[in-house]
Formats: structure tokens, C-alpha cells, sequence
């Protein structure tokens, strides 16, 4: 039987090693991260919604494959998890963050505040 500790609990297995995401891990406040970049841009509803929309599915898509990637080299190279985890994958969602929301800003067309003597 191969014993394994997720958040602490004490889990047993058989046949195969088990992996698991802890919350602060799971990818969800990157997407409320995103979401709190373009909300309060003074933009059109409808141009929100598609950067917003487009930008979750990417972060999340992003997200899930550096997840899968985490757990190949925890199964594989262990020596090396550490490292990625905490530097060279929160740098690569960090930096795809970063890039959706320059997207997003770089073709931002701001109105001319309006006289208030007229």
C-alpha cells in the first residue's frame, strides 16, 4: 500500500500514487484576478464580455495544463517539482495573465470627459 498525505489526511492507496490540488492552488483567484482587471475599465458592456469570456477560457485552459504539467513531474522527476511550482510555472500563468489583460487594454478608446460649462 502507498501512503499519501494530501492537506494533511492520511490517504492509502494500492495500485497508484494520488495527486492532489490544494485550494489556494486550484486557479480560481486568477480568474477573479482577470476579471477584476476589466471590470473597471471604462470600456463598452459588450467588449468586456468578450475579452472577459475569451480571457477566463484561456487563464482557466492555461491553468489546467499547468496543473496536468505539475503532477507528470511530481510522478516523474520530483527533485524538480519545488522549483516549478513555485517559480517557473507562477511566472508562465502570471505572464499569460499579464499578456490577456494588455491585450485587453492596448485598444481601450477613452471618450473626452464632456464640458461641464456647457
Amino acid at each position: 500500500m502507498k501512503t499519501t498525505y494530501i492537506e494533511g489526511e492520511r490517504i492509502q492507496s494500492p495500485t497508484r500514487e494520488i495527486i492532489g490540488i490544494a485550494d489556494n492552488c486550484n486557479g480560481l483567484g486568477l480568474l477573479v484576478l482577470y476579471i477584476s482587471f476589466t471590470l473597471p475599465v471604462p470600456d463598452t458592456w459588450k467588449r468586456k464580455l468578450i475579452y472577459g469570456t475569451v480571457g477566463l477560457l484561456i487563464a482557466h485552459v492555461v491553468n489546467i495544463l499547468r496543473c496536468v504539467d505539475l503532477g507528470a513531474l511530481m510522478l516523474r522527476m520530483d527533485a524538480y517539482f519545488e522549483i516549478a511550482h513555485h517559480y517557473i510555472f507562477k511566472m508562465f500563468i502570471y505572464g499569460t495573465i499579464s499578456h490577456l489583460w494588455v491585450r485587453y487594454s492596448i485598444n481601450i478608446v477613452l471618450k473626452p470627459a464632456s464640458d461641464a460649462t456647457e
